[in-house]
């Protein structure tokens, strides 16, 4: 979670980024003092004076002409930065495998650009992107501001509305990233285009919830309904997929969704995937891609 200290009010939003921090001199909880620092410290709560939970702390010792940052690590402690106003709406970065523009046939109808983001709860053992697992192996990964994401998606706006493309976010699992994606993309830059999720759904439901205000059509990867054939593939339960599809029903989405359903060599049959698609056809779901994995092509 973290708190943009706007002129003394507090809004949360999502960020990963870094300019300064705040500190208190005195060390007393009550006066406090804004600085910028090249190096990130951690500073306790009582240092901080911010209540947590609390987001309507004003900050009278906060210059009117800056931005601050209060992100809870998830510990005991606090990371505060500073930033100046006019950096304002590049403030949040996210951590991405890459933006591919002019793709047409394999992200959605029209021409499109695909926005693929690191992170995925799943171990599929033929995995397209295995690359997004890197946010866990502490490799360098390439982080993108909203503002960078959006000046590289207006260049290609002409090819949208002439074909009715749009964008499509993936990855990786994007819906782990609807933080950055509702609060530092959509709410900051407006959803200016039709957009296209690809994901496995294997996700907080809340998650899903919040992204499906701004998602126009979903790319659903649902592997194999059996949940014994999805555990051995993924090393996970398929128990929210389903949960989050039947959601997705509920609310008149299921003319929106494709469904990916995939012959996996060593893991289903033909006939697995005929029972998963019947299974989805009574659900609801009428539309499918077939394919098979090219094992030799995806390798671990």
């Amino acid at each position: 979670m973290t708190c943009y200290v706007i002129k003394g009010k507090c809004t949360f939003e999502c960020s990963q980024w870094q300019y300064g921090y705040f500190i208190d001199d005195e060390d007393n909880g009550e006066e406090v003092k804004w600085k910028e620092r090249k190096e990130v410290e951690l500073l306790s709560k009582d240092q901080l004076g911010f209540s947590e939970g609390n987001d309507k702390r004003e900050e009278t010792a906060a210059p009117q002409d800056a931005w601050y940052k209060i992100t809870n690590t998830g510990k005991t402690d606090l990371l505060v930065y500073v930033v100046d106003a006019d950096k304002a709406k590049t403030l949040s970065y996210a951590p991405l495998i890459g933006i591919g523009r002019l793709r047409m046939g394999t992200d959605g109808k029209g021409i499109r650009t695909l926005i693929a983001f690191h992170d995925c709860e799943l171990d599929c053992k033929y995995c397209i992107n295995p690359q997004c697992k890197s946010l866990n192996v502490g490799n360098k990964i390439k982080y993108m501001s909203a503002k960078d994401i959006v000046d590289t998606i207006k260049k290609d706006e002409l090819y949208y509305l002439a074909t009715n493309g749009g964008i499509t976010i993936g990855g990786g699992e994007p819906l782990l990233h609807h933080d950055f994606l509702i609060n530092d993309l959509f709410k900051i830059y407006g959803k200016k285009w039709h957009v296209t999720v690809e994901t496995s759904l294997h996700v907080t439901p809340w998650m899903l919830h919040d992204m499906s205000l701004y998602i126009d059509d979903y790319v659903v990867d649902v592997k194999d309904m059996n949940p014994e054939i999805y555990k051995k593939y993924t090393g996970q339960d398929n128990n929210v997929v389903i949960s989050n599809l039947e959601w997705l029903i509920e609310k008149g989405k299921a003319d929106h969704i494709l469904v990916r359903l995939p012959l996996i060599p060593g893991y289903n049959t033909d006939e697995d995937r005929q029972k998963s698609k019947q299974t989805l056809e009574r659900m609801g779901i009428t539309r499918f891609n077939l394919f098979t994995y090219k094992t030799n092509t995806y390798k671990k």
